[in-house]
């Protein structure tokens, strides 16, 4: 149950040892909840030499066989691909994910943390994509909205966190809305949204949907280790992403500075001698 990233100052050659996987249909990895914290991380890789459809596979789980929507829905893992995507230029690397799990690709020889809720195994189907992937069907039902807001500070970058409202959602967790955050491959720059109250799934999560009914407000953490930088809060698809008369207002409860989202592209603040952490709302 343990992964690795390797970084290497130069290039070189990668030399594969061991039998392809040829002229087999499927194959499986086996996923572990774990008894420490960060509970329930694996990552994985495609173990064929060609791209998988993920909304193709299947998890089995005591026994039980189900495809990636029914696993989301009965709680075995919320089927979420999480990337490493390197920046621009040489600057530090972030974690990015498709919102809908059924038409996220996994790409030969690269690598994707998952999260599940117990243990379990997802069986992995090669010459899948544009096959089983079209009959895979949406795995986000719901009428409402959601909003991507952005993190970026001195070359880094947090692009994908996500709020919104969905009609099948409710306050606490959702295994089919709400997607908790990854372990950080490094400390420079993260956005989350904490859930200390959810009890067995508590922690840090990437995206939060709620229902109509409950209370329409989400506490966010912006931690930069970066001492002295501006650090800026951007939500670019605001007017395509949500309906016209919902109105947002971002908070800074360190400052107690207001912003209403319509009329403004961003929030900026900067960062203490050390770094530090800023509360938005």
């Amino acid at each position: 149950g343990l992964g690795y990233f390797l970084s290497i100052p130069r290039e070189a050659v990668l030399d594969i040892r061991g039998e392809p996987l040829r002229n087999v249909a499927s194959t499986h990895i086996r996923l572990y909840r774990g008894q420490y914290p960060p509970r329930g991380w694996n990552l994985i890789g495609n173990p064929f030499d060609e791209a998988v459809s993920w909304g193709s596979v299947q998890f089995v789980t005591n026994g039980v066989r189900q495809d990636l929507r029914e696993a989301i829905a009965s709680g075995v893992t919320e089927g979420v691909l999480f990337e490493y995507v390197q920046g621009a230029g040489g600057a530090g690397g972030y974690y990015d994910f498709n919102p809908d799990p059924n038409a996220a690709v996994m790409k030969p020889r690269a690598a994707y943390w998952v999260h599940v809720n117990e243990d379990t195994r997802v069986v992995i189907y090669t010459s899948s994509l544009g096959t089983l992937a079209a009959d895979a069907g949406e795995t986000m039902e719901g009428d409402g909205w959601t909003l991507t807001l952005s993190a970026s500070a001195g070359g880094y970058q947090d692009p994908r966190n996500i709020v919104g409202v969905m009609s099948t959602a409710s306050a606490g967790y959702d295994p089919q809305w709400d997607v908790p955050e990854p372990p950080p491959i490094m400390d420079v720059l993260q956005m989350t949204m904490a859930r200390p109250e959810w009890g067995e799934n508590a922690g840090y999560y990437a995206r939060d949907i709620r229902g109509p009914a409950d209370a329409l407000q989400w506490d966010l953490e912006v931690r930069c280790s970066l001492p002295d930088t501006e650090v800026e809060i951007t939500w670019p698809d605001l007017n395509a992403e949500v309906p016209a008369d919902v109105r947002l207002v971002l908070e800074d409860l360190d400052t107690g500075q207001k912003v209403y989202m319509r009329t403004s592209a961003a929030y900026r603040f900067r960062t203490g001698p050390e770094g530090g952490v800023r509360h938005l709302r």
